[in-house]
């Protein structure tokens, strides 16, 4: 049995409408046409949807019972077709993002906020990872994008570069290197520091920061998260 949306949408129209003749001129449609949708519909169900009566058409207790569960059809057809319009025009939907932990404390909330103004039907689903993890979601096709810190070094994806910043270094507020300005790797050869991981973007560059100068890097403890180097600091 395959009934089509047309043949439903007559049925619909012939139940609330209470004739041929009415379900014709709402569809547009000659009232032949409507009759013939009709037939296929019953012959493809198997039962009768109406027993004519000279020019009164009633729907049988099989019509009755159909005639619900088509009007709910319906509205999730209708559903289908507002969602889809909201979509193409941007009015609604889910928008996916993983970052970079640090970027999501300090960038996206105004982020979000501004594009939620222009956007207030859309969700906003934002969650941490490290940069290996935010790029294997974008490969898996499981966000719509990312941002980390540093370059991906991964073919399968595209990346754009969307802002270049110097890395900080925080201190406690005593500390005498806070009247500096600006610091470098020998401002910090005599200080035992606590850096981000080596194996994330961060870390990485900090260490081939020191390197670079030939400075010994000394640490006193290796963090997965910048916020985190901060509460030990404090």
């Amino acid at each position: 049995m395959h009934l089509s949306v047309r043949e439903l949408e007559v049925f619909r129209c012939v139940m609330a409408l209470g004739s041929v003749t009415a379900a014709a001129a709402a569809l547009r449609i000659s009232q032949p046409a409507v009759s013939k949708m009709l037939l296929q519909a019953e012959e493809q169900l198997g039962f009768k949807l109406f027993i004519r009566d000279k020019k009164r058409l009633i729907p049988t207790t099989e019509a009755q019972v159909l005639y619900p569960e088509t009007l709910s059809a319906f509205a999730a057809i209708d559903g289908v077709r507002r969602l889809a319009s909201d979509l193409r025009a941007g009015r609604s939907g889910q928008l996916r993002i993983a970052v970079a932990p640090t970027l999501a404390h300090r960038m996206m909330p105004l982020a979000i906020q501004a594009f939620q103004v222009e956007r207030p039907g859309v969700i906003v689903d934002l969650r941490g990872a490290t940069a290996q993890e935010v790029t294997q979601l974008v490969v898996d096709h499981r966000i719509d994008f990312g941002l980390i810190l540093g370059p991906v070094g991964d073919t399968r994806i595209e990346m754009r570069e969307l802002q270049t910043v110097d890395m900080g270094c925080v201190l406690p507020r005593n500390h005498p290197l806070c009247v500096r300005q600006e610091l470098t790797a020998q401002d910090l050869a005599e200080e035992a520091l606590i850096a981000v991981a080596r194996h994330l973007p961060a870390g990485e560059k900090l260490a081939r920061a020191f390197e670079d100068a030939n400075v010994p890097l000394r640490l006193a403890a290796e963090v997965s998260q910048s916020s985190i180097a901060c509460a030990l600091v404090h």
